[in-house]
């Protein structure tokens, strides 16, 4: 980006440790919206971030995932509505 080298590190939510948030700049975590489980699992990250990261102000992207034809388990405003209570940002497919 604007000629300067950059590097991400993708780190499976199962790794996420202490040591991983607290050096984290950012976090963008990715759900299924056809996977009431999946929805489960991203509140459970989002506490375990909270909690490790409440001194330092780390910004948080929700992404919810797709695929054409499925049903729908998490409703977008359920999603936005944990987005909000945790002041992340959140896309999902209409």
């Amino acid at each position: 980006m604007d000629g300067v080298e950059r590097s991400v590190e993708l780190v499976h939510t199962s790794e996420l440790t202490p040591a991983a948030i607290v050096g984290a700049q950012g976090f963008v975590l990715v759900f299924s919206i056809h996977s009431a489980t999946s929805f489960a699992q991203l509140k459970l990250d989002l506490e375990k971030i909270l909690l490790t990261s409440s001194e330092i102000n780390v910004p948080v992207m929700m992404i919810g995932a797709s695929v054409s034809g499925r049903h729908r388990e998490v409703e977008m405003e359920e999603a936005k509505e944990l987005a909000r209570y945790f002041g992340a940002g959140y896309t999902v497919p209409p």
